[in-house]
């Protein structure tokens, strides 16, 4: 069973270390060794997870958890989705854009950016909501190919 809720400030260490591990499999392969190097020594992902706190969301799965989402400036963009290696595939990435736009839109905005970045020779790449879950669920999404650019994915509030 697969859930999604805010951080709590005693998970901060995990949360960092799923990030991490995300960050391994799947950034760490396209920068220089020394930022490499220099991201395992001191593993970013945990002062974010403390400055974000609860507006940090976990996705559980079978009570673990799984992944992490934030919108890092409260906005309408999603700015982090990491899923640990172990947990891929399960509905954790899935269940956290769900939860993250429908934050969104309950804060009034009508539709929801996300951005996936990495670090390459040729820059930043990103590719918008209304293209990442198709490219995720066919294994198109390389976070090494140029920037693609397209529209916003419009969002529905849950509120009443």
């Amino acid at each position: 069973m697969m859930l999604v809720r805010a951080a709590l400030p005693q998970e901060a260490d995990v949360l960092a270390q799923i990030g991490l591990a995300a960050w391994r499999k799947g950034i760490k392969p396209l920068v220089p060794a020394h930022v490499a190097a220099a991201t395992e020594q001191k593993n970013p992902f945990l002062p974010f997870v403390r400055e974000l706190g609860p507006r940090i969301l976990v996705a559980e799965v079978d009570g673990e958890p799984a992944g992490l989402g934030a919108r890092e400036h409260d906005d309408d963009v999603i700015s982090d989705i990491w899923v640990a290696p172990a947990f891929e595939g399960r509905g954790a990435g899935s269940g956290l854009i769900k939860a993250l736009e429908a934050q969104i839109a309950d804060r009034g905005y009508r539709q929801a950016a996300i951005q996936v970045a990495a670090r390459e020779r040729a820059g930043a790449s990103a590719l918008p909501a209304s293209r990442l879950p198709s490219a995720l669920e066919e294994g198109r999404f390389r976070p090494d190919t140029p920037d693609r650019t397209g529209k916003d994915r419009p969002v529905k509030s849950t509120s009443a």
